[in-house]
């Protein structure tokens, strides 16, 4: 072996070595449990992302997830920390309660969950694939069915409570069943605080998409998505108060226009638009929009 091959081998094992290499990607599971449902059941979707505890410390902003004939009830997510074969795992869990909003097939996702590494500023994204659902319809006059459906609806919940008291162990770990209100409003913070590579464009989108979950959400709009402009006519049939409508439509409109008018926002500017939204979805109106 040459001098100069010698001694290329040897610089690229310091620039690779410990310190300088790249810590491993998440890895992600995901399924739905049952895939069969009838009229009052409900089902459980998870998704769990698993990396080294010691070469990376995540966080991730979880998105709104694409539903098709089918409705979330409720929403927790859970982290701890695990040990396999002498190493120590972090492990985050998403999990979804949902249940039928129709018949047929019930589609979730896909999606994409981003993911951020503050201390290296190394960031990424996970796809998830689309889950399907058998939607039953109950046979007439069997009111038997209706109560099974619920006795296997309360083993459900049951099982989900279960699973979220799992992160009270020695190891410090955090989780939460919120509202949806709370859990937009910790969506829409944690987006608007991501620094790193990710550009204003994709922050806004994502705090559009957040908000625009909620309104429908909130509001009861029976739509698997929804555009602005129809999500403004559904509130205006509802005859909401018109100051709530005008509110929504002038939030609307400043996240169009930041995304679409060539000019960015500063990161202050950012983060007090977030909170404007913030202060509506918390019940707040928000007084002489800019």
């Amino acid at each position: 072996m040459s001098t100069r091959r010698v001694l290329l081998t040897i610089v690229c094992a310091l620039l690779l070595g410990p310190h300088g290499s790249a810590a491993a990607s998440p890895q992600l599971e995901a399924g739905v449990n049952p895939q069969e449902l009838k009229a009052g059941e409900k089902a459980a979707f998870s998704v769990a992302v698993q990396w080294p505890a010691e070469e990376a410390n995540y966080s991730f902003v979880f998105p709104s997830v694409p539903l098709q004939n089918l409705m979330l009830t409720r929403q927790g997510e859970s982290q701890e920390t695990l040990s396999e074969n002498g190493k120590l795992l972090s492990k985050k869990t998403f999990l979804l309660e949902l249940e039928p909003a129709g018949t047929g097939t019930g589609t979730i996702g896909p999606f994409s969950i981003q993911y951020l590494d503050p201390a290296t500023q190394a960031s990424g994204s996970l796809d998830v694939q689309a889950y399907n659902v058998s939607l039953l319809s109950p046979p007439k006059n069997k009111t038997w069915i209706f109560a099974a459906a619920g006795l296997l609806a309360a083993a459900l919940i049951g099982i989900l409570s279960t699973f979220l008291k799992k992160r009270r162990k020695a190891v410090p770990e955090t989780a939460a069943v919120v509202s949806p209100a709370d859990q937009a409003i910790a969506r829409i913070r944690e987006i608007a605080a991501v620094g790193g590579t990710w550009k204003q464009e994709d922050k806004l989108s994502g705090i559009s998409s957040e908000f625009r979950s909620f309104l429908m959400s909130h509001y009861g709009i029976q739509k698997a998505r929804a555009a602005d402009p129809e999500i403004l006519s559904e509130l205006e049939l509802r005859k909401l108060d018109s100051l709530e409508i005008k509110t929504v439509r002038d939030l609307c409109g400043r996240i169009h226009e930041a995304k679409y008018s060539g000019a960015p926002l500063s990161d202050r500017d950012l983060k007090d638009f977030s909170e404007d939204i913030v202060h509506f979805i918390s019940g707040k109106r928000i007084v002489g929009n800019p």
